[in-house]
């Protein structure tokens, strides 16, 4: 018997490197398929300190939001999990407009 549980959770401090390596360790083929400019990503160092940044504001004063969402899936006395996150849609032209990541 299989058992789902979806859940939804604003992004931690620890997502972050997670959400930032699903971007830059996908394929620029992948990337750009999901209207990702890669010319407009920043490294790994400048956008974590941009994230981090932003992650210590008040959260009615973020640039990005990232809910998280969780699926756990029980098979068999096990459970799987993966996470997706959606920005916070953003002007026109931004690297982050309306992106999704999804991992396992």
């Amino acid at each position: 018997m299989t058992e789902s549980i979806l859940t939804l959770r604003e992004a931690r401090t620890d997502d972050l490197g997670k959400i930032i390596d699903y971007f830059l360790k996908s394929g620029p083929d992948y990337l750009k398929g999901m209207g990702v400019d890669i010319s407009k990503l920043p490294g790994r160092a400048a956008w974590t300190q941009m994230l981090m940044e932003d992650h210590a504001r008040a959260p009615e004063e973020r640039k990005f939001f990232y809910p998280i969402t969780l699926l756990l899936i029980k098979r068999w006395e096990s459970w799987a999990s993966s996470w997706c996150a959606n920005t916070r849609p953003s002007p026109a032209g931004s690297t982050f407009n309306n992106l999704s990541t999804c991992g396992g």
